[in-house]
């Protein structure tokens, strides 16, 4: 049986060691989190071009503190009104590593959804935010449009159908949108 004495140091000696390992983890951590941001940036450079031309624009970056860390970044869609697609036939393939391969598969996921939801009256894509992690995710986002905007809508498909589109332009200018 061991004495209270040495219960005490034993116990010191474990939490001395668990802080060494700890200091140890983070520095480690720390590491592969700088290595994941420099490579995230690179691989940007190479896909930052093809974005812009298919309208998406990178506009925010994070890093994401937990056991398994990860980069997160946002995408807004930013021209809404042409009907640009994302190419990434463009890309040198051999240039992309994982990361650059997991942001392509989240910029071809996004622009599947941004062209699906481009016919849906109700919303609109807005942006969408990528986790860069050992199981990748996308969250899109959209912004629902004004009642205004609706009842806008319905009045010009209701115009259409009777054949006078020149009152449902009169009726557009009368109504105001929140955009």
């Amino acid at each position: 049986t061991r004495t209270k004495s040495e219960s005490m140091n034993a116990l010191k000696k474990a939490k001395s060691n668990l802080g060494e390992k700890a200091a140890k983890a983070k520095s480690k951590m720390d590491e592969t989190m700088s290595k994941q941001m420099l490579d995230f940036l690179a691989q940007m450079d190479i896909i930052a071009p093809v974005m812009k031309d298919s309208g998406f624009k990178l506009t925010d970056v994070a890093i994401v503190i937990r056991v398994v860390p990860a980069i997160e970044f946002t995408v807004d869609n930013i021209d809404e009104t042409d009907k640009k697609r994302f190419d990434d036939s463009r890309l040198d393939d051999a240039q992309l590593n994982k990361m650059g391969k997991t942001i392509v598969w989240a910029l071809k996921k996004a622009d599947e959804a941004r062209n699906k939801f481009r016919e849906v009256d109700s919303v609109r894509f807005t942006s969408f935010e990528v986790e860069c992690t050992v199981s990748p995710s996308i969250k899109l986002h959209f912004s629902p449009l004004s009642k205004k905007k609706l009842l806008q809508n319905n009045d010009e498909d209701e115009t259409k159908e009777n054949g006078n589109d020149e009152t449902a332009e009169t009726m557009n200018n009368d109504i105001p949108t929140d955009k």
